[in-house]
């Protein structure tokens, strides 16, 4: 689909908005957490973000789909902490240069082949929600289950006409270190990153310290995906199984998902929050690199050899 066609397809979607207005025609958008290749080719009228790189884009895309590499912008380093949520202001041009518009459905596309993948993805669909945008899904499957649906694919390189996405900032998805501190025993956290750098045996390279957050649970991402050539989420029974073997409680009145920098941890956000509709559910972006640089914070660790868990502060 090329350009001037996505900006027909978005001026009919308004005109039909404001006939719905008078009466006299009805939509309505439900905006599913995960959707599917087929259901998304039966709604070209979807923003299509695609977070994968441009070569790949490149290489062959869903139509009308619109590049946006995860890497370029997606993410910020902040009070040398990387892995942060951007300044809003400019997430909100960002976003709305890529043709975002308050009322349109936003699916984000990624690979779809592993379950690396979809931390990208899970990543970008809550910083929309974070900014306010509910019309926003998950491609499941990601552009590897479009291709195996046979599916039309596209190659051209998609320019969006600017949308007028304003953000509306939503703290509750968010919690950065001080807040977890300085109430620590009145959340829930779930560390997403492999048992070696939950137990402390290895550390991540921007962390003080190895460890993770004291009384922590540890859901491993790669825990919600399928196997195959081409990776889908789990059935929602099976992702409530695998979360309360891990030792999540869905009853908890306030949890926060966590990893190194705030990316495997997204993961487990979407899957708590947005699959298993656990309330209260935050992502803390900054993660154990933000929270080991504050020498007074406790870092658990797991003695090699012994059954016991150990607090440590500091080194």
């Amino acid at each position: 689909m090329a350009a001037t066609s996505m900006i027909e397809v978005r001026e009919m979607k308004k005109t039909l908005v404001g006939l719905a207005v008078f009466g006299t025609v009805a939509t309505t958008f439900a905006a599913e957490p995960l959707v599917s290749a087929e259901w998304l080719a039966d709604n070209p009228d979807a923003v299509v973000l695609d977070i994968r790189t441009i070569d790949a884009y490149l290489n062959g895309h869903v139509p009308g789909a619109v590049s946006t590499p995860y890497a370029e912008g997606w993410r910020a380093t902040m009070n040398d902490v990387p892995g942060q949520l951007p300044h809003v202001a400019v997430m909100e041009q960002k976003i709305a240069q890529l043709g975002v518009d308050a009322d349109e459905h936003v699916v984000i596309v990624t690979d779809g082949k592993s379950a690396g993948d979809y931390a990208p993805a899970a990543r970008v669909y809550w910083t929309l929600k974070t900014l306010g945008h509910e019309e926003v899904s998950l491609l499941d499957g990601g552009f590897a289950g479009w291709s195996a649906a046979n599916l039309e694919v596209a190659n051209d390189l998609v320019e969006a006409e600017k949308g007028d996405f304003t953000a509306n900032f939503n703290d509750a998805f968010l919690v950065d270190a001080a807040t977890l501190a300085s109430d620590l025993d009145q959340w829930q956290t779930v560390d997403a990153r492999p048992k070696s750098y939950f137990d402390g045996e290895e550390k991540f390279t921007a962390a003080r310290v190895a460890g993770t957050v004291p009384g922590s649970v540890n859901l491993l991402h790669a825990s919600a995906f399928t196997s195959g050539d081409v990776v889908y989420f789990a059935d929602v029974a099976k992702l409530k199984e695998v979360a309360s073997s891990a030792g999540v409680d869905m009853s908890a009145s306030q949890s926060a998902t966590f990893c190194n920098t705030g990316h495997l941890g997204s993961t487990n956000w979407f899957v708590l929050s947005e699959l298993l509709e656990l309330p209260n559910t935050a992502l803390f972006d900054g993660s154990m690199t933000e929270w080991t640089a504050d020498e007074d914070r406790p870092v658990q660790t797991a003695k090699k050899g012994l059954g016991k868990i150990f607090g440590i502060f500091g080194g």
